[in-house]
């Protein structure tokens, strides 16, 4: 009677594992054949905390692509040497919307090899980040290609 049982209970086992193969194969796309889905993972860094929601939104909603596209930092304030750490550690990419880069980071940025990209319009923004994730798709290297930036716009004294 025992083994009975067991048949039965290993029989819910594999239906339990094949149902968790079936609703979770997308995420595993590419790495039976040994290629990895490449990455474009960023910090975001916004004016108010509305703006990171609604390019968070925008960004997540993009159409599917080839690459993954995540945003792995975000804040509200000036783009500051922790986000250049924290770049560092992905595809080396600042994403600011109608926010600036604190005074003296520039030398950090070039020495941590991260990219800033500053924007004033969100849908310029989710554009852009379109595009360089659709260029990966094709790159052969891993790197972020180089794309007219879209920066913000200085003001002059007299201008304001």
């Amino acid at each position: 009677m025992p083994q009975k049982h067991n048949n039965k209970s290993r029989h819910h086992t594999i239906s339990k594992s094949r149902e968790w193969i079936k609703t979770h194969r997308g995420e595993f796309e590419g790495t039976s054949t040994g290629r990895s889905r490449r990455k474009l993972e960023f910090v975001l860094k916004c004016d108010s905390a509305g703006s990171v929601e609604a390019v968070t939104a925008g960004v997540l909603n993009m159409p599917p692509l080839e690459v993954d596209i995540s945003i792995i930092r975000s804040g509200v304030g000036d783009i500051n040497y922790a986000d250049i750490l924290m770049a560092e550690t992905s595809s080396r990419l600042i994403v600011g919307f109608q926010t600036n880069v604190l005074p003296g980071i520039d030398k950090e940025l070039n020495a941590h090899s991260v990219e800033v990209r500053l924007y004033d319009v969100i849908y310029t923004l989710i554009s852009d980040i379109g595009n360089i994730a659709k260029s990966m798709e094709f790159s052969p290297s891993p790197t972020i290609p180089a794309f007219p930036r879209s920066t913000k716009s200085k003001k002059t004294p007299a201008q304001t």
